[in-house]
């Protein structure tokens, strides 16, 4: 088996009162903010990239073995008190390898995983 292929990765961003971009090594994977959005990424050469949409393969198969980078832009957009939450989990699909939040008007967030 080549588990280079079999890459995968899940996101969970609690956007309420947020305009959010994420980008996972520099591409754009359609997170918008405004809501609770979840989404499931996949190794370039995933074998179910095969089966997907093109948007889909071009927005969520953007992850490779070894180094990764996740980029996050925000605006807040609601209230005083909304915040934003991001995770990335990898390995353990209840602990994030990847966590962040905050309640600023705006800001960016940079972080690198490995898989």
């Amino acid at each position: 088996m080549d588990t280079a292929k079999e890459i995968t990765a899940r996101i969970q961003c609690m956007g309420y009162g947020y305009q959010v971009k994420v980008l996972i090594n520099g591409v754009d994977i359609g997170v918008k903010g405004g809501q609770s959005e979840g989404k499931g990424l996949f190794g370039r050469d995933h074998p179910m990239k095969s089966e997907a949409t093109p948007d889909m393969q071009a927005r969520l198969f953007v992850l490779k073995p070894g180094e990764n980078a996740v980029h996050l832009e925000f605006k807040k957009t609601g209230g005083e008190t909304d915040k934003l939450t991001f995770e990335l989990f990898t390995d353990d699909p209840l602990e994030p390898s990847v966590t962040f939040s905050s309640t600023d008007p705006a800001g960016t967030f940079d972080k690198t995983f490995i898989l």
